[in-house]
């Protein structure tokens, strides 16, 4: 397991700043997009073990950690078809660079953990996760799955993540 590249870590910056409270939940439409396409490239459908394959290489590195569950849970969860609630071209940026970091023998880079670190140092350094996250995201929202499984990988890293919201 390798850092991801820097040039990944831009493009990942990049696609969150141009989400703006899009973030969150583009990250989440991005790790569904980023399993679809690897489950598609080992058959898809018509494979009896694509799932299993995809969901190991999704979270390979750190296979049993809270981290990995809850990423795959996360992408579970989020539902390309609440279309106004995330970016298009930010989940597609973010699914990209996803499928990198699992794709190349020689460069693997672990995907749960990574992300969080990553996406919680950016929230902090753009105001918190208010500014990354949109209403039905925060703190007493009725989606307490999307929070507790947004929140609580994604900004788990934060510097005032609030283990009070997860419930």
């Amino acid at each position: 397991m390798v850092p991801p590249a820097e040039e990944d870590v831009a493009e990942l910056r990049r696609a969150w700043t141009a989400a703006g409270r899009q973030a969150a939940y583009s990250t989440a439409v991005a790790v569904q997009v980023a399993f679809g396409r690897l489950r598609e490239g080992r058959g898809g459908l018509t494979a009896p073990d694509s799932f299993d394959v995809t969901r190991r290489q999704l979270v390979a590195g750190r296979p049993g950690s809270w981290e990995a569950s809850r990423l795959f849970e996360l992408q579970l969860w989020a539902n390309r078809d609440k279309v106004r609630r995330y970016d298009a071209a930010t989940a597609d940026d973010i699914a990209a660079v996803l499928v990198r970091w699992v794709s190349n023998p020689d460069r693997y880079t672990e995907v749960a953990e990574t992300l969080a670190g990553l996406f919680g140092d950016f929230a902090d350094e753009h105001g918190g996760w208010p500014a990354v996250a949109d209403q039905w995201l925060q703190r007493g929202a009725l989606d307490r799955d999307g929070v507790l499984l947004a929140y609580g990988l994604l900004y788990a890293t934060g510097e005032e993540f609030d283990p009070a919201m997860l419930g």
